[in-house]
Protein backbone atom coordinates (compact mmCIF):
# COMPACT_ATOMS: atom_id res chain seq x y z
CA UNK A 1 0.00 0.00 0.00
CA UNK A 2 0.87 3.67 -0.85
CA UNK A 3 2.15 5.87 2.25
CA UNK A 4 -1.34 8.24 3.27
CA UNK A 5 -0.89 11.96 3.46
CA UNK A 6 -3.83 13.59 5.33
CA UNK A 7 -4.56 17.53 5.32
CA UNK A 8 -6.37 18.72 8.60
CA UNK A 9 -7.23 21.90 10.35
CA UNK A 10 -10.38 24.20 10.67
CA UNK A 11 -12.31 25.19 7.85
CA UNK A 12 -10.88 28.33 5.11
CA UNK A 13 -7.24 27.64 6.45
CA UNK A 14 -6.51 26.83 2.49
CA UNK A 15 -6.37 23.06 3.01
CA UNK A 16 -8.27 22.20 -0.67
CA UNK A 17 -5.81 25.01 -2.00
CA UNK A 18 -2.75 23.13 -0.93
CA UNK A 19 -4.36 19.62 -2.18
CA UNK A 20 -4.55 21.76 -5.36
CA UNK A 21 -1.19 23.22 -5.17
CA UNK A 22 0.37 19.97 -4.76
CA UNK A 23 -0.82 18.33 -7.78
CA UNK A 24 -1.21 21.38 -10.02
CA UNK A 25 -4.61 20.96 -11.06
CA UNK A 26 -8.24 21.50 -9.43
CA UNK A 27 -8.52 18.15 -7.08
CA UNK A 28 -10.86 20.06 -4.71
CA UNK A 29 -13.38 22.47 -4.66
CA UNK A 30 -11.97 26.21 -3.32
CA UNK A 31 -14.87 28.09 -2.07
CA UNK A 32 -14.84 31.11 0.94
CA UNK A 33 -17.79 29.19 2.28
CA UNK A 34 -16.67 26.98 5.43
CA UNK A 35 -17.93 23.62 5.36
CA UNK A 36 -17.21 22.66 1.44
CA UNK A 37 -15.64 19.80 1.75
CA UNK A 38 -17.22 16.57 3.85
CA UNK A 39 -15.95 13.73 2.58
CA UNK A 40 -12.14 12.76 2.17
CA UNK A 41 -10.67 13.58 -1.31
CA UNK A 42 -7.74 12.16 -2.62
CA UNK A 43 -5.76 12.29 -5.40
CA UNK A 44 -1.29 10.49 -5.92
CA UNK A 45 1.38 12.53 -5.19
CA UNK A 46 4.90 12.57 -6.56
CA UNK A 47 7.42 13.36 -3.79
CA UNK A 48 10.77 14.16 -5.65
CA UNK A 49 14.08 13.37 -3.54
CA UNK A 50 15.20 16.17 -2.07
CA UNK A 51 18.09 17.90 -3.72
CA UNK A 52 20.70 17.08 -1.15
CA UNK A 53 20.09 13.56 -1.16
CA UNK A 54 22.49 10.97 -3.58
CA UNK A 55 21.90 11.12 -6.92
CA UNK A 56 19.40 8.06 -8.23
CA UNK A 57 17.54 8.37 -4.41
CA UNK A 58 13.61 7.26 -5.17
CA UNK A 59 10.83 9.16 -5.37
CA UNK A 60 7.74 8.58 -3.02
CA UNK A 61 4.35 8.34 -4.38
CA UNK A 62 1.49 9.14 -1.59
CA UNK A 63 -2.15 9.25 -1.71
CA UNK A 64 -2.51 12.80 -0.63
CA UNK A 65 -6.05 13.34 1.30
CA UNK A 66 -8.12 16.39 1.61
CA UNK A 67 -10.32 16.34 4.72
CA UNK A 68 -13.48 18.33 6.11
CA UNK A 69 -12.68 21.71 8.09
CA UNK A 70 -12.65 20.83 11.68
CA UNK A 71 -15.56 22.41 13.53
CA UNK A 72 -17.96 24.62 11.21
CA UNK A 73 -19.53 22.41 8.67
CA UNK A 74 -22.13 25.07 7.76
CA UNK A 75 -21.94 29.22 7.08
CA UNK A 76 -23.27 31.47 9.10
CA UNK A 77 -26.99 32.40 8.19
CA UNK A 78 -26.95 29.34 6.01
CA UNK A 79 -27.30 26.28 8.66
CA UNK A 80 -30.48 24.97 6.26
CA UNK A 81 -30.10 24.00 2.59
CA UNK A 82 -32.77 25.85 -0.13
CA UNK A 83 -35.09 22.63 1.46
CA UNK A 84 -35.18 23.41 4.73
CA UNK A 85 -32.74 20.56 6.20
CA UNK A 86 -30.57 21.36 8.53
CA UNK A 87 -26.55 20.78 7.23
CA UNK A 88 -25.45 20.50 11.27
CA UNK A 89 -26.76 17.33 11.25
CA UNK A 90 -23.40 16.12 8.91
CA UNK A 91 -21.20 16.88 11.38
CA UNK A 92 -20.61 13.82 13.00
CA UNK A 93 -20.21 11.94 9.60
CA UNK A 94 -17.84 14.23 8.90
CA UNK A 95 -15.81 14.63 12.04
CA UNK A 96 -15.49 10.72 11.61
CA UNK A 97 -14.25 10.97 8.30
CA UNK A 98 -11.62 13.96 9.73
CA UNK A 99 -10.73 11.16 12.45
CA UNK A 100 -10.58 8.31 10.32
CA UNK A 101 -7.95 10.36 8.55
CA UNK A 102 -5.89 11.19 11.50
CA UNK A 103 -5.23 7.36 12.15
CA UNK A 104 -5.01 6.26 8.69
CA UNK A 105 -2.37 8.60 7.87
CA UNK A 106 1.30 8.25 7.57
CA UNK A 107 1.63 12.02 7.51
CA UNK A 108 -0.66 14.60 8.90
CA UNK A 109 -0.58 17.95 7.64
CA UNK A 110 -2.00 20.06 10.06
CA UNK A 111 -2.74 23.69 8.79
CA UNK A 112 -3.00 26.92 9.92
CA UNK A 113 -3.60 30.56 8.83
CA UNK A 114 -0.60 32.52 9.63
CA UNK A 115 -2.51 35.90 8.70
CA UNK A 116 -5.42 35.51 11.21
CA UNK A 117 -3.25 33.38 14.12
CA UNK A 118 -4.31 30.93 15.82
CA UNK A 119 -7.38 30.17 16.96
CA UNK A 120 -9.45 27.56 20.00
CA UNK A 121 -10.11 25.46 16.78
CA UNK A 122 -6.44 25.20 15.77
CA UNK A 123 -5.76 24.24 19.67
CA UNK A 124 -9.13 22.21 20.04
CA UNK A 125 -7.19 20.17 16.93
CA UNK A 126 -3.70 20.22 18.26
CA UNK A 127 -5.19 18.58 21.35
CA UNK A 128 -6.86 15.86 19.13
CA UNK A 129 -4.06 14.94 17.66
CA UNK A 130 -1.70 14.87 21.01
CA UNK A 131 -4.58 12.55 22.63
CA UNK A 132 -4.77 10.07 19.51
CA UNK A 133 -0.70 9.11 19.98
CA UNK A 134 -0.28 11.12 16.25
CA UNK A 135 1.71 14.10 17.11
CA UNK A 136 5.03 12.28 15.46
CA UNK A 137 3.48 12.24 12.17
CA UNK A 138 2.34 15.52 12.27
CA UNK A 139 3.78 18.46 9.89
CA UNK A 140 2.69 21.81 11.16
CA UNK A 141 1.81 23.74 8.02
CA UNK A 142 1.86 27.77 8.49
CA UNK A 143 -0.11 29.08 5.15
CA UNK A 144 -0.80 32.27 3.86
CA UNK A 145 3.24 33.09 4.28
CA UNK A 146 2.61 35.15 1.15
CA UNK A 147 6.11 37.48 1.56
CA UNK A 148 8.89 38.17 4.59
CA UNK A 149 6.11 40.16 6.10
CA UNK A 150 4.09 37.44 7.25
CA UNK A 151 6.92 34.95 7.94
CA UNK A 152 6.84 36.00 12.02
CA UNK A 153 3.46 35.50 12.54
CA UNK A 154 3.50 32.28 10.91
CA UNK A 155 6.55 31.42 13.35
CA UNK A 156 3.79 31.80 15.94
CA UNK A 157 2.54 28.33 15.25
CA UNK A 158 5.01 26.48 17.31
CA UNK A 159 3.26 27.16 20.28
CA UNK A 160 0.91 24.45 18.99
CA UNK A 161 3.43 22.20 20.61
CA UNK A 162 4.04 20.13 17.48
CA UNK A 163 7.00 20.99 16.32
CA UNK A 164 8.31 23.73 13.73
CA UNK A 165 5.80 24.94 11.23
CA UNK A 166 6.61 25.45 7.77
CA UNK A 167 5.76 28.31 6.32
CA UNK A 168 4.27 28.50 2.84
CA UNK A 169 1.96 30.09 0.33
CA UNK A 170 -0.85 28.41 -1.75
CA UNK A 171 -1.18 31.39 -3.13
CA UNK A 172 2.03 32.12 -5.09
CA UNK A 173 3.81 28.91 -3.86
CA UNK A 174 6.34 30.12 -1.08
CA UNK A 175 7.95 27.49 0.73
CA UNK A 176 5.80 24.48 -1.14
CA UNK A 177 9.25 22.82 -2.32
CA UNK A 178 10.78 22.74 1.29
CA UNK A 179 7.19 21.68 2.75
CA UNK A 180 7.17 18.31 -0.36
CA UNK A 181 11.08 17.86 0.99
CA UNK A 182 9.81 17.51 4.84
CA UNK A 183 7.26 15.43 4.07
CA UNK A 184 9.72 12.85 2.10
CA UNK A 185 11.88 12.94 4.73
CA UNK A 186 9.38 11.81 7.55
CA UNK A 187 8.17 9.30 5.11
CA UNK A 188 11.85 7.79 4.43
CA UNK A 189 12.61 7.95 8.42
CA UNK A 190 9.79 6.33 9.02
CA UNK A 191 10.80 3.57 5.91
CA UNK A 192 7.69 3.03 4.13
CA UNK A 193 8.40 0.73 1.19
CA UNK A 194 8.08 2.25 -2.58
CA UNK A 195 4.68 -0.07 -3.87
CA UNK A 196 4.75 -1.28 -6.87
CA UNK A 197 3.58 1.14 -10.36
CA UNK A 198 -0.12 1.82 -10.58
CA UNK A 199 -1.70 -0.87 -12.62
CA UNK A 200 -2.43 -0.08 -16.13
CA UNK A 201 -5.24 -2.23 -16.32
CA UNK A 202 -6.85 -0.47 -13.64
CA UNK A 203 -10.96 0.43 -14.60
CA UNK A 204 -12.07 3.50 -13.71
CA UNK A 205 -15.62 3.70 -12.78
CA UNK A 206 -17.94 6.92 -12.13
CA UNK A 207 -21.07 6.93 -10.31
CA UNK A 208 -23.54 9.32 -11.11
CA UNK A 209 -27.39 10.02 -10.82
CA UNK A 210 -29.63 12.57 -9.65
CA UNK A 211 -29.82 13.56 -5.97
CA UNK A 212 -30.27 10.88 -2.80
CA UNK A 213 -30.51 7.94 -5.74
CA UNK A 214 -27.76 6.28 -3.41
CA UNK A 215 -24.47 7.00 -5.05
CA UNK A 216 -22.63 7.34 -2.09
CA UNK A 217 -24.43 4.08 -0.36
CA UNK A 218 -23.54 1.89 -3.34
CA UNK A 219 -19.45 3.39 -3.46
CA UNK A 220 -19.27 1.85 0.38
CA UNK A 221 -21.21 -1.28 -0.56
CA UNK A 222 -18.75 -1.65 -3.00
CA UNK A 223 -15.48 -0.35 -0.59
CA UNK A 224 -16.84 -2.58 2.07
CA UNK A 225 -16.48 0.43 4.32
CA UNK A 226 -17.70 3.58 4.77
CA UNK A 227 -15.76 5.50 2.60
CA UNK A 228 -18.54 8.07 1.66
CA UNK A 229 -20.61 10.15 3.76
CA UNK A 230 -24.42 9.08 3.22
CA UNK A 231 -27.18 11.13 4.13
CA UNK A 232 -30.63 11.92 3.43
CA UNK A 233 -29.63 15.77 3.00
CA UNK A 234 -29.80 16.42 -0.87
CA UNK A 235 -26.44 17.45 -2.15
CA UNK A 236 -23.94 15.67 0.76
CA UNK A 237 -21.99 14.75 -1.77
CA UNK A 238 -19.92 17.68 -3.51
CA UNK A 239 -16.66 16.69 -4.56
CA UNK A 240 -15.67 13.92 -6.74
CA UNK A 241 -14.50 11.31 -4.29
CA UNK A 242 -11.79 8.64 -6.19
CA UNK A 243 -11.33 5.45 -4.12
CA UNK A 244 -9.12 2.12 -5.14
CA UNK A 245 -11.32 -0.93 -4.56
CA UNK A 246 -9.35 -4.58 -5.09
CA UNK A 247 -11.36 -7.04 -6.61
CA UNK A 248 -10.22 -10.49 -7.32
CA UNK A 249 -7.04 -9.09 -8.11
CA UNK A 250 -7.78 -6.21 -10.20
CA UNK A 251 -7.86 -2.75 -9.33
CA UNK A 252 -11.07 -0.80 -10.13
CA UNK A 253 -11.08 2.93 -9.45
CA UNK A 254 -14.35 4.32 -8.29
CA UNK A 255 -15.64 7.99 -8.38
CA UNK A 256 -18.46 8.94 -6.50
CA UNK A 257 -19.90 12.40 -7.75
CA UNK A 258 -22.45 14.74 -7.14
CA UNK A 259 -25.59 14.34 -7.35
CA UNK A 260 -27.33 16.56 -10.47
CA UNK A 261 -30.83 18.53 -10.67
CA UNK A 262 -31.72 21.13 -12.81
CA UNK A 263 -29.65 23.55 -13.18
CA UNK A 264 -31.66 26.27 -12.79
CA UNK A 265 -32.68 24.69 -9.06
CA UNK A 266 -28.76 25.50 -8.80
CA UNK A 267 -28.66 27.23 -5.27
CA UNK A 268 -24.81 28.30 -5.26
CA UNK A 269 -21.51 28.20 -7.09
CA UNK A 270 -20.71 25.39 -5.14
CA UNK A 271 -23.55 23.66 -6.93
CA UNK A 272 -21.91 24.50 -10.57
CA UNK A 273 -18.52 23.48 -9.48
CA UNK A 274 -19.95 20.37 -8.36
CA UNK A 275 -21.86 19.68 -11.91
CA UNK A 276 -18.62 20.14 -13.64
CA UNK A 277 -17.17 17.57 -11.74
CA UNK A 278 -19.49 15.28 -12.41
CA UNK A 279 -18.94 15.89 -16.03
CA UNK A 280 -15.18 15.73 -15.77
CA UNK A 281 -15.13 12.42 -14.21
CA UNK A 282 -17.63 10.93 -16.94
CA UNK A 283 -14.73 12.04 -19.35
CA UNK A 284 -12.10 10.38 -17.57
CA UNK A 285 -13.88 7.00 -16.54
CA UNK A 286 -13.68 3.83 -18.43
CA UNK A 287 -17.72 3.02 -17.24
CA UNK A 288 -20.17 4.73 -15.78
CA UNK A 289 -23.06 3.73 -13.57
CA UNK A 290 -26.16 5.26 -13.79
CA UNK A 291 -27.72 4.90 -10.34
CA UNK A 292 -31.81 5.48 -10.31
CA UNK A 293 -33.92 4.92 -7.66
CA UNK A 294 -36.13 2.65 -8.15
CA UNK A 295 -38.98 3.45 -5.96
CA UNK A 296 -39.39 7.00 -8.17
CA UNK A 297 -40.22 7.59 -11.56
CA UNK A 298 -37.61 7.61 -14.25
CA UNK A 299 -37.40 11.88 -14.03
CA UNK A 300 -35.98 14.01 -16.47
CA UNK A 301 -32.64 14.75 -14.74
CA UNK A 302 -32.13 10.62 -14.96
CA UNK A 303 -33.02 11.27 -18.81
CA UNK A 304 -30.68 14.12 -18.86
CA UNK A 305 -27.62 12.16 -17.77
CA UNK A 306 -28.30 9.13 -19.92
CA UNK A 307 -28.33 11.71 -23.08
CA UNK A 308 -24.70 13.05 -21.41
CA UNK A 309 -23.53 9.67 -21.38
CA UNK A 310 -24.53 8.35 -24.40
CA UNK A 311 -22.24 11.18 -26.17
Amino acid sequence: MRPVVAIVGRPNVGKSSLLNKFVGRRVSIVDPTPGVTRDRVVTLLTLDAPTETPKGTPEIVVECMDTGGFGVYTAEGGRFDDVGKDLAELTPDIEAQIARARQESDVILFVVDSQTGLTALDRSVARLIRQEGVADRVIVVANKVDGPNWEATGLEASALGLGEPTLCSTTNGHGMRKLRERMWFLLNEAGHPQPEAEASSDVRFAIVGKRNAGKSSLLNALCGEERAIVSDIAGTTRDAVDVRIEYEGRGLVAVDTAGLRKRKSFADDIEHYAYFRMLDAIRRADVALLVIDATERVSSVDRKLAAELAR
